[in-house]
């Protein structure tokens, strides 16, 4: 009678093992990040083998801290009943940042059940400063004015920004016009004249810092007037 017993309470451990999560009745899957950005990613679970649950949501840490591992943010997506999916939108997260999260679901009366971890890292924000080059405004047959654009100072504290121009395209070096130094974003412009009338021009936005390399602006185009 003991051997029967004992064999008894085997079977039923091994009955009791966690399944795969389309074996059990209650299971929450984690799903991959869905929108990421520098500063924010949209959490994503499911339920799974449908039930009713009085609440879901994600346990949320950054991946290299030990402590928030052990003592995550506990986001609440809200109610669902069904095999459904769900979603948190976390915002505020440090730029090209580690961060792990995993799905749970909870049962009213009862403990919470969760999903696998998944781990993504925040897009980093870019230390190169960014140059667009502009349009043409007040074109005569011998000037123009041109424009360009600081999109992103980057890390750089400071750009000198200026306009390459050329008759030829690709070599935009006979003209180098200094609109001056930027310390924000915005546009600027600069007038030129003297050129020859009937006569197509290359331009582009270009600048230079101490700190960081300055890709130019696109190359554009422009014809003086008769």
């Amino acid at each position: 009678m003991k051997t029967r017993l004992l064999l008894l309470v085997a079977m039923l451990l091994l009955v009791c093992t966690p399944l795969a999560c389309n074996q059990t009745d209650f299971c929450v899957e984690t799903l991959s990040v869905g929108t990421l950005t520098e500063t924010s990613a949209t959490l994503c679970g499911r339920l799974t083998n449908g039930g009713g649950y009085s609440e879901v949501g994600f346990s949320f840490w950054q991946t290299d801290i030990y402590l928030q591992e052990q003592n995550p943010t506990v986001f609440t997506a809200g109610n669902i009943t069904g095999s459904n999916p769900f979603y948190y939108d976390a915002a505020n997260l440090r730029s090209g940042t580690s961060y792990s999260y995993k799905a749970w679901a909870k049962e009213t009366g009862k403990d919470k059940i969760f999903g696998d971890t998944v781990s993504f890292t925040t897009d980093a924000v870019s230390t190169l400063p960014v140059l667009t080059t502009g349009g043409t405004t007040n074109l005569t047959s011998s000037s123009v004015t041109l424009q360009g654009e600081v999109v992103s100072m980057g890390s750089a504290p400071s750009l000198m920004v200026e306009i390459q121009v050329g008759t030829a395209s690709g070599a935009l070096g006979l003209i180098y016009t200094i609109a001056g130094t930027i310390q924000v974003p915005g546009t600027f412009s600069v007038d030129l004249s003297g050129l020859n009338p009937d006569t197509t021009y290359y331009y582009r936005a270009a600048g230079s810092s101490i700190s960081a390399i300055v890709t130019p602006g696109e190359e554009k185009s422009f014809k003086t007037l008769v």
